[in-house]
């Protein structure tokens, strides 16, 4: 769809938003189950 596509189809701006998005998602995920394994361990301590 984009006008600036490369031989393997994917634009490079394209690559880099998909990867920052990607990254940013997998943060948030491991942040969350970080946070709610912490809670957990933190209630069955008290």
């Amino acid at each position: 769809m984009s006008k600036l596509q490369t031989k393997s189809g994917f634009s490079l701006l394209e690559l880099l938003i998909y990867t920052a998005v990607l990254a940013v998602m997998a943060t948030v995920i491991v942040n969350v189950f970080f946070g709610i394994t912490m809670g957990r361990g933190q209630f069955a301590a008290e």
